[in-house]
């Protein structure tokens, strides 16, 4: 039964991340992904919350509690199916990864209008954000809202279709 026990747990806690994420997105105007992609190793599963802004030029990943080498892999995963199914499209994917079980090299803190110097400047780069808490994120993110273009609703709802698309085909 305790094994029962651990892996509802685990279930339970993973769900909250996911949510966590979602509330963190949504609340600085980014739209996440209704179903986590979930990526199992071993008995262990990690859960990726996606979300994306209005343009669909941005695309956001996070996780907590892995390492910042499976945050790079699954983020050069979403890369490489992006530029198989899209044709000439930029994508930017950044990604916020909470408290990384390792030390990535090059790390620095850093305010959003420092960070916002340098990210994206070439299509191919993608940035991880660490932070050491959730509430660390989510105010990071409060500093750097996402802009609403609501003149652009037939790109997003294609966008926000094909990545949801992108988590079902990862999910399998």
């Amino acid at each position: 039964m305790a094994k029962q026990d651990t892996t509802h747990q685990d279930f339970i806690h993973n769900l909250s991340i996911f949510h966590c994420f979602g509330y963190i997105f949504s609340s600085a105007n980014f739209t996440p992904i209704e179903t986590p992609i979930v990526v199992k190793s071993g008995k262990n599963s990690t859960v990726f919350t996606l979300a994306h802004d209005d343009s669909a030029e941005t695309l956001w990943v996070a996780a907590q509690g892995i390492s910042s080498t499976a945050m790079l892999k699954t983020m050069r995963q979403i890369k490489q199916l992006v530029a198989e199914t899209l044709d000439a499209t930029t994508l930017h994917i950044n990604a916020i990864l909470i408290d990384p079980t390792d030390t990535p090299k090059g790390t620095i803190g850093a305010s959003y209008a420092e960070t916002k110097k340098h990210m994206n400047k070439n299509p191919l780069d993608s940035d991880i954000l660490i932070f050491d808490s959730a509430e660390a994120a989510f105010n990071y993110l409060q500093s750097a809202p996402g802009v609403i273009d609501s003149e652009n609703e037939t790109v997003y709802s294609a966008y926000h279709e094909y990545l949801q698309t992108l988590v079902e085909y990862m999910n399998k």
